[in-house]
């Protein structure tokens, strides 16, 4: 594959690039990857600063955190500052974790410095990196300082949050006779997303009280989609058992949805009966619902499923299916 992506247009990709580079690290050859990251980086890495950049170095930073390459990550890092390619919070976060898999802390520390008082110091993702250095540093101290320092409780926050967005619906509801559609479903995605502490009960609680005279399939949707995000699939299949008996019928939204979080369970059983439910609604199976049945009976285990929910699409030239099928095996 990476002999057909060198001479190919894909050679220019960053994504492609970036994405062998991890390969190779993920298969255990570091001196393969950093051929790769040489070798496809050289003619665009030394030109203008671009965005893209920073994800090239990224992969080969997070590859040598991986084979416990921490003082050649800082090179790269170093390097990637004189080329003037401005780091992301992701390649701080991978730098951490190399300094912390080699207890670096003194290069550690000139991270954390650098970052100080910035937002990136801010991140949550940067800031629980450093405070497991310290910890697996023995630098107890330093790790508290910065744990005292952190900013207020998510919670809180979204508490704060979903108030705001309780007084705009509530001015939204207020200035019409009846609420629009596109406001509830807001009101909905609002009530289920982070910003509440219990986002499925509010959701719910929502969705059976000022919702009862228009449940839409679109809205039925959403609060499916918002258990299957929270990993609570068998809630979600109960939901869309009381669409059905509400006689509203699913979309192709509605079976992907549930399909996805089929495969995030490996749950082979509902799997299948979904897709017996598909089979009684559509004639034909559609791409966006079979390239689902794949993705769920490959991360089911069940490859020969995958296949003739492959054969059996009606649009056996797209591209979508053809890599689907590809990472299923």
């Amino acid at each position: 594959v990476h002999a057909c992506i060198r001479h190919s247009p894909f050679i220019h990709d960053v994504a492609v690039r970036s994405t062998l580079v991890s390969m190779y690290g993920r298969c255990g050859s570091f001196d393969d990857a950093l051929k790769a990251f040489i070798d496809m980086s050289s003619s665009s890495l030394s030109s203008s600063p671009s965005p893209s950049h920073v994800i090239t170095w990224n992969a080969m930073i997070s590859v040598c955190g991986r084979h416990q390459q921490g003082s050649y990550a800082h090179h790269l890092f170093e390097q990637m500052l004189l080329e003037c390619v401005i780091a992301s919070n992701v390649t701080l976060i991978s730098l951490i974790k190399a300094y912390t898999r080699q207890s670096m802390l003194s290069e550690g520390e000139q991270i954390h410095a650098r970052i100080y008082g910035s937002s990136l110091e801010e991140d949550v993702m940067i800031r629980n990196n450093l405070l497991s250095m310290y910890t697996e540093c023995d630098r107890a101290e330093s790790g508290s300082k910065l744990f005292d320092n952190a900013p207020s409780d998510i919670y809180t926050n979204g508490d704060l949050i979903l108030e705001e967005g309780k007084h705009i619906r509530s001015h939204a509801y207020g200035n019409t006779r009846e609420a629009n559609t596109t406001v509830k479903h807001s009101n909905l995605d609002m009530h289920t997303n982070k910003c509440s502490v219990n986002p499925k009960l509010d959701g719910l609680k929502l969705f059976d009280s000022d919702m009862s005279e228009e449940r839409s399939v679109v809205l039925w949707t959403n609060l499916i989609s918002s258990y299957v995000s929270r990993g609570c699939l068998y809630e979600s299949l109960s939901i869309y058992k009381e669409m059905q008996e509400a006689g509203v019928h699913p979309n192709s939204y509605t079976f992907v949805t549930l399909l996805s979080g089929c495969s995030n369970n490996a749950a082979t059983i509902p799997g299948k009966l979904l897709h017996f439910h598909v089979i009684c609604c559509y004639h034909s199976l559609n791409t966006i619902i079979g390239n689902a049945l794949i993705r769920m009976y490959s991360m089911c285990g069940c490859l020969e499923d995958a296949c003739k929910v492959f054969e059996d699409l009606n649009n056996p030239d797209d591209v979508v299916s053809w890599t689907t099928i590809i990472t299923a095996y």
